[in-house]
């Protein structure tokens, strides 16, 4: 059988992003050595997004809810932490644009892959955040639907922290050599 939905507890996996979600943003802008007005601001801004965005989901992580119930806990602080996810691309796609500019064609480039890096492997988060609450509308079991969030979420931990890793490293190299 499924067992008891609520058994697995998830906070360990939403300490370790509380923790690493906010300095990963922080170090994205902080190697692009912008302006320091805009880079201030948005590190400031960005970090307190990636808090939020990581707070609220484990708010609504809490509620064990395995049928659609747009009012429930989960949906409603589901769609809360995916606000804060959406000001972080606006800020990382069209706040840094006139910073970005400046930047060398190499460094542009392989920010550009990073930005697709990014939706790729967070977009995956809010997908498997889903999945208990969807599966049983798409025949699997809440069980189901659990076990599938959870693979959700380490196949983007995964893929996202070390790709995501790689190309700041990249960008602070080419940095770092004039480039």
């Amino acid at each position: 059988g499924a067992g008891n939905p609520g058994a697995f507890n998830e906070g360990y996996r939403y300490v370790d992003w509380l923790l690493t979600v906010p300095l990963l943003v922080a170090e994205l802008i902080l190697v692009l050595r912008l302006d320091k007005k805009v880079e201030s601001t948005l590190i400031q801004r960005n970090v307190l997004y990636a808090f939020l965005m990581i707070a609220t989901g484990y708010i609504g992580e809490l509620d064990v809810q395995t049928s659609v119930v747009l009012d429930s806990s989960r949906t409603i602080w589901g769609a809360i932490s995916t606000i804060f996810f959406v000001l972080i691309l606006r800020d990382l796609f069209g706040g840094i644009d006139a910073s970005f500019k400046k930047q060398s064609k190499e460094i542009q480039g392989i920010f550009k892959v990073l930005r697709v890096v990014l939706i790729a492997t967070w977009g995956v988060y809010p997908i498997a955040y889903l999945l208990p609450t969807i599966s049983t509308s798409l025949g699997l079991t809440a069980g189901d639907g659990l076990v599938l969030k959870q693979i959700g979420y380490t196949i983007a931990d995964i893929l996202a922290k070390p790709g995501y890793g790689l190309l700041i490293w990249k960008i602070a190299t080419l940095k770092n050599t004039g480039r």
